[in-house]
């Protein structure tokens, strides 16, 4: 409980500041910060850390029975989102960003299918930190998708799923 509170409070004081010069300047752009190109690489990158955390709270609450199954389950996407992470730091034109986009896009439909399956049989207690986690991936899939110049609309909506074959989903990424 602790930790949730931890991770609401600082998702807060992120997004305050942003929301509060939203409403007095009509912009949540950050001034003389960096050019407009660069904000939807910013705010992939933020996202793609906030789903890692989110990912990694949810590890980390799961009790011992429980941890087998998540590990499998989500623990391939912590790192793969550190590995986009680095490619989307690495720059490049537009062409580039998109091409990440389009990756974190994909790697984003995988998790979030597999997630969704991992609520399905959740307890309550590890059901809200899947929940949190399942928010977090939608709102980096939102993100990429329009850094991509796509729908975001088509996120899958399956609760069943994951990356491929086997009893968690994953078949390798």
């Amino acid at each position: 409980m602790r930790l949730l509170r931890t991770l609401l409070l600082s998702m807060a004081m992120v997004s305050l500041p942003a929301m509060a010069q939203e409403h007095v300047h009509g912009d949540r752009g950050v001034p003389d910060e960096a050019p407009s190109a660069e904000r939807p690489v910013r705010d992939l990158d933020a996202a793609l850390r906030d789903e890692g955390s989110a990912l990694r709270a949810l590890r980390t609450s799961v009790r011992s029975r429980e941890r087998d199954r998540v590990d499998r389950a989500v623990g391939d996407y912590v790192s793969v989102q550190d590995e986009l992470r680095v490619g989307l730091r690495a720059g490049g034109g537009d062409e580039a960003r998109a091409r990440d986009a389009s990756r974190i896009q994909k790697v984003c439909r995988e998790s979030l299918a597999t997630l969704r399956g991992l609520a399905d049989g959740a307890p309550p207690a590890l059901g809200e930190r899947v929940d949190e986690a399942i928010a977090a991936a939608e709102r980096t899939f939102g993100i990429a998708a329009e850094l991509a110049g796509e729908d975001a609309d088509s996120a899958p909506r399956t609760s069943r799923g994951g990356c491929g074959m086997g009893s968690s989903g994953h078949r390798g990424h």
